[in-house]
């Protein structure tokens, strides 16, 4: 391998490494975001819809599988409901 090649994987790890730790810290800074909002609102958990896998139709009429996460929902103050994907 000479350094060329050397230096684009580093290049690649370097760059999938910086996606993650960047999608670490959003998803940790909405949750932080979820939690004022919910505090600030009076949000409360009315319910939860579970998962489900299933079978669906691509745009091409090919059969795809799909999957819809799972949410538990919210109420907070003036009747608005929140569904959040657990």
């Amino acid at each position: 391998m000479d350094r060329d090649e050397s230096l684009i994987i580093w290049g690649g790890v370097i760059l999938i490494v910086g996606l993650a730790v960047l999608l670490f810290f959003a998803a940790l800074k909405d949750e932080k975001d979820w939690a004022a909002y919910r505090e600030a609102h009076h949000c409360h958990v009315t319910g939860s819809i579970s998962s489900s896998n299933g079978w669906g139709f691509g745009t091409k009429g090919e059969m795809v599988s799909t999957y819809i996460p799972g949410k538990t929902l919210w109420l907070c103050d003036g009747g608005e409901i929140i569904g959040r994907s657990n």
